[in-house]
């Protein structure tokens, strides 16, 4: 994408789902094998089906560009899976015992939940990578993911001393919906062509989107761009400029003229938008930034640490796409297929184009 300004938000907060108190009697009354036991083996069971699922993913892709960087993420997927093993069977035993309290129990077994799960999203990258054979694309969407795995991994390795969490429980946060517009027109044969769902449709140099929004209640908003060249961008806002949106009105963004496409050929360009009840400070201090394509694709730290912010959101915010709408923009009228997201606190949607 060309540099320009744009917008999208994101809180992270560590929290997860709830899980049940594990029987404080390890032994059942007919002496059965040490519960905890039991649940450390079915983990291993169903982790290393995981690794499993990982190491075929990796064998889909092998010999494509990006291949040598998921081979790297593997080595650290394959520790953190160990990791994940013994913190759930020693969890299993402190609780068991009555050495650690149950709220202490709960908070540690939510953030191992969500651990488990963000490391079933990386084995669907994967899958995903190995049925397309695009594993530059992954390596990049893996990468982010691994961020957020970091950040999961902190909060199960928490101390028993530790402070509890005094942010805002997730579930107690007003919920945002989002609706997110895509306009597009593709230059062909001379003329300009509107395109209804141009993330179906393979966009070239000098191509032109228009992103629209709306939020249900007053929101901060963010636009972050990049693609697997390395390319980063804070399209909003800019230094200086407010990103504060009033609830039921219509946002265009630019508003008097287009994103154009650049000159760069066969990469995926991802367009994310994310709203937010509050400022994102992590996003605040991007305003402005612009990072150009490196020479091995590698990610920019900025890059890596959104990602890892805004993966658990997006794997848990989409819906359904909407049915086509007709928009006024800019005085005519044009035909898009909206997405619609929703969650307590913040709300993120995300598009991928296809740049020949």
């Amino acid at each position: 994408m060309a540099r320009t300004a744009s917008l999208l938000i994101i809180v992270f907060l560590a929290g997860c789902i709830t899980s049940p108190q594990i029987d404080p009697n390890p032994l059942g009354g007919d002496g059965t094998p040490n519960r905890c036991q039991q649940q450390a083996d079915q983990t291993v069971k169903v982790t290393g089906g995981v690794s499993a699922s990982f190491q075929k993913g990796i064998v889909g892709v092998e010999g494509e560009a990006g291949y040598e960087q998921i081979v790297e993420i593997q080595t650290k997927f394959d520790a953190l899976q160990r990791d994940y093993a013994q913190l759930s069977y020693q969890l299993c035993e402190d609780s068991a015992s009555g050495a650690i309290s149950q709220a202490y129990y709960e908070r540690r077994r939510e953030c191992l939940d969500q651990w488990f799960s963000a490391m079933r999203s990386m084995e669907g990258v994967l899958e995903s990578a190995a049925a397309k054979g695009d594993a530059k694309d992954a390596a990049w969407s893996l990468q982010g993911q691994m961020q957020w795995l970091d950040r999961i991994v902190a909060c199960g390795k928490e101390p028993a001393d530790a402070p509890a969490p005094t942010a805002t429980p997730v579930a107690e946060q007003p919920q945002i919906e989002l609706t997110a517009y895509l306009v597009c027109e593709i230059q062909r044969d001379g003329a300009w062509q509107s395109v209804e769902d141009c993330d179906n449709v393979p966009l070239r140099e000098n191509d032109r989107v228009k992103i629209g929004f709306r939020v249900n209640q007053p929101a901060r908003l963010y636009l972050l761009n990049y693609n697997e060249t390395g390319a980063y961008q804070m399209m909003f806002p800019d230094r200086g400029i407010a990103n504060e949106l009033e609830p039921g009105r219509d946002y265009f963004l630019p508003p008097d003229d287009w994103f154009e496409l650049d000159d760069q050929k066969n990469v995926t360009e991802h367009l994310q938008i994310i709203a937010s009840l509050e400022k994102v400070p992590q996003l605040e201090a991007q305003r402005g930034v612009f990072v150009e394509p490196s020479a091995d694709g590698s990610q920019p730290k900025e890059a890596l640490k959104t990602r890892g912010l805004v993966e658990p959101f997006i794997e848990r915010s989409f819906k359904a796409k909407k049915k086509p709408v007709t928009l006024d923009v800019g005085g005519k009228s044009a035909t898009t297929v909206p997405k619609v997201v929703s969650g307590p606190g913040i709300s993120v949607t995300e598009w991928r184009l296809r740049h020949e």
